[in-house]
């Protein structure tokens, strides 16, 4: 029995050395290497992959920087053309009172001097209105349109039915789009009475 035991054991260390002396082979160090190098090419790739990631996030970050100042930026020179805008408007205005001032100090009593004075200064007021691209709607004998008119009343006339009769105040547009309506009256059409009586004479 025991030397059954000792037959196994040696067997068993054959074995174990058989298969050492085959791990050692040219064939399994050629693999081992292989792999070694597939190992370390991924450990390479990675840390590329981490560097570039970096690399992104950094200049997302400056790019996301840089857009903060340029809309900051861009809102101040914005806020910076209508107050220039605003003070050019006021100091045209400005000019307008003053000759407001010059006429009612010059009319003295003349009514003809004060006429003169109020139409040269409404001309220059449609001449500062012109240049901010203010325009007069048109409306005056054109079909009523709700989109630039206000119908304050609508009247019997013989006008055609839905003709602008008379312009109650001048509306105007900005640059294309209407900033304050006209307001009008709106003609009717003739009054139905005469007809009406007419056709009953027929009939009776």
């Amino acid at each position: 029995m025991p030397m059954f035991e000792e037959k196994k054991k040696k067997e068993k260390e054959i074995s174990k050395s058989e298969r050492s002396a085959e791990g050692s082979s040219p064939e399994a160090s050629q693999e081992l290497g292989v792999a070694e190098a597939v190992v370390a090419a991924a450990e390479a790739k990675a840390a590329e992959l981490v560097a570039r990631t970096k690399e992104l996030e950094d200049r997302y970050l400056r790019l996301a920087a840089e857009f903060d100042n340029f809309r900051k930026r861009t809102a101040r020179d914005f806020q910076t053309v209508i107050k220039t805008a605003n003070e050019r408007l006021i100091l045209e205005l400005l000019d307008l009172r003053d000759n407001f001032e010059r006429a009612l100090s010059n009319s003295a009593g003349n009514a003809e001097s004060f006429r003169q004075g109020i139409e040269l200064i409404a001309g220059q007021l449609d001449g500062v209105l012109k240049k901010e691209g203010v325009e007069e709607l048109k409306v005056d004998g054109q079909p009523f349109d709700p989109s630039t008119s206000e119908a304050i009343a609508h009247l019997e006339s013989e006008r055609p039915e839905g003709e602008v009769l008379q312009v109650l105040s001048k509306g105007y547009s900005l640059g294309g789009k209407v900033v304050r309506p006209a307001r009008v009256t709106v003609s009717k059409g003739k009054a139905q009475t005469e007809s009406t009586g007419e056709a009953n004479d027929v009939k009776e």
